[in-house]
């Protein structure tokens, strides 16, 4: 069964969240989840599907959306081989923030006080 947390290429998505997701981030050869993240939020970049490099991840797009962020393409999508570690670079606290939001934005959907919670 497909959720949330599936895009349409299992295996080596980085939003697949998979042992081989996961090996293949971990060689250096796509960005992390987070990574793509930062890549859209900070730098307004698009990440591609790695499966058809001429459409947006799915995974990507559903995450983003979840979070409450802007999720639609603009623009080129980066790709493997479109240099995508120029669009990675953030600070720790940029990055607590994109994650901090999403709790944000899920605490008022499901009017959930999150105040004493902090990751």
């Amino acid at each position: 069964m497909e959720t949330r947390r599936h895009c349409c290429t299992k295996g080596g998505c980085p939003f697949s969240f998979t042992d081989i997701s996961e090996q293949i981030q971990n060689y250096g050869c796509l960005p992390s989840s987070t990574d793509i993240l930062v890549m859209k939020v900070k730098y307004n970049k698009t990440w591609a599907c790695h499966s058809n490099p001429t459409k947006p991840c799915l995974g990507a797009q559903l995450e983003l959306k979840s979070r409450g962020y802007e999720w639609k393409q603009v623009g080129e999508l980066v790709t493997e081989d479109t240099g995508w570690n120029e669009y990675i670079d953030a600070t720790v606290e940029e990055i607590q923030e994109i994650a901090d939001r999403w709790y944000m934005y899920k605490s008022k959907e499901f009017n959930l006080d999150l105040s004493e919670f902090r990751l």
